[in-house]
């Protein structure tokens, strides 16, 4: 039988670690989950690789996360895309930008106070009908005329 002082002491430890976990904590909680997941014997599991095991937890986790969740699949791959991709996202962003700093300028050629706007948001009703005006854009009743 284990003495009371060890299991006392042993709670306490797994208490420290479950709210201030290290590395090697983390890793064996993940241990234990690919061995209840995939039921796999822990002795096992614990061969494995480490990026074997955080693969298969990402891609579980990134599955149930988004299914049936448009929005977090799109902050999702976002976030991919800017962690993967960052020149390209950088490049998007400045592209964004200096469309709508050119729309910003065709505003004020129209002799619209644009700092007048920005403190208002009529930014925003002022470019739309910018690109309405400059795409013209059918309204909703002239479809399918």
């Amino acid at each position: 039988m284990i003495d009371d002082k060890v299991l006392w002491a042993i709670r306490v430890l797994a208490l420290e670690a479950a709210e201030n976990p290290t590395d090697l904590q983390i890793m064996a909680k993940l241990d234990r989950w690919f061995s209840r997941e995939f039921h796999v014997p822990l002795p096992e599991v614990e061969k494995l690789p480490d990026e074997y095991i955080l693969k298969h937890f990402f891609e579980d986790r990134a599955v149930t996360l988004f299914k049936g969740n448009d929005e977090q699949y799109k902050d999702y791959l976002e976030e991919r895309n800017e962690l993967l991709f960052p020149d390209q996202v950088k490049k998007s962003e400045d592209s964004d930008d200096a469309w709508v700093d050119e729309l910003e300028q065709e505003v004020a050629a129209q002799g619209v106070d644009i700092s007048e706007l920005k403190q208002t948001d009529g930014l925003d009703s002022a470019l739309l009908n910018l690109i309405d005006k400059e795409y013209k854009l059918p309204d909703s009743g002239s479809f399918g005329e």
